[in-house]
């Protein structure tokens, strides 16, 4: 087994983990919380879906044609979930708006710039950016409100996760389309950065999945 199918598989395992126990404590945590483990969910369908298509040899254009896809997807289910945080204020109006507005941005990329027979490099580069933003400005909040307990706090932990992942998938993302031309030592290095963070991530997720509180 190759040094990526064995990070996917343990990835995959992972997040279904992750998804399983999210499904087990839905009915006790908050709208957001639920929102994160429907999330879990998609992301363990959307990456079994793409390492059982590297396994059976589908052509690499509609692997392609699925990471697309997968950067709007995590977009929509990522932002609902600062959206969902942040209800009742106006920057919960504006985060979900933002959804169709990247859906608009989105689609103008592959009819324009981006077609699906490329990488998405400038969609998921956005997507990154804004999510790294968002979890940063939650993250702030929350350490701003002396009245919440970090090490109970479910928002705490689950925008925790979203800024390691894709703070650590930008630089990634960097290196995504020349990493298999690389020599095999510096190929298995930056792959077992990425799935060490994409790890990291689901763990923290996990985390904030088990809070009893969701201040």
């Amino acid at each position: 087994m190759r040094i990526e199918q064995l990070g996917a598989l343990i990835v995959t395992i992972l997040e279904l983990a992750v998804f399983v126990y999210g499904l087990s404590r839905f009915r006790k945590v908050a709208v957001y919380t639920q929102i994160m483990i429907y999330a879990a969910g998609l992301m363990f369908l959307l990456d079994f879906a793409q390492m059982m298509m590297r396994f059976v040899g589908i052509s690499p254009e509609v692997n392609l044609i699925t990471l697309h896809l997968v950067t709007l997807i995590q977009y929509t289910v990522f932002t609902a979930f600062f959206s969902s945080v942040w209800k009742g204020h106006p920057r919960g109006r504006w985060t979900g708006i933002s959804i169709v507005l990247f859906a608009v941005f989105w689609l103008m990329a592959k009819i324009f710039f981006e077609p699906f027979r490329s990488y998405d490099t400038i969609s998921y580069g956005v997507c990154s950016v804004l999510m790294v933003a968002f979890s940063i400005w939650c993250l702030l909040e929350l350490g701003l409100d002396e009245s919440v307990d970090f090490l109970k706090s479910a928002r705490f932990y689950l925008s925790l996760g979203i800024l390691v992942y894709f703070a650590g998938g930008l630089f990634y993302l960097l290196l995504y389309k020349d990493i298999f031309t690389l020599a095999l030592e510096l190929k298995v290095i930056i792959l077992s950065y990425h799935w060490m963070i994409t790890v990291i991530a689901n763990l923290v997720w996990m985390k904030g999945i088990s809070c009893k509180q969701n201040p």
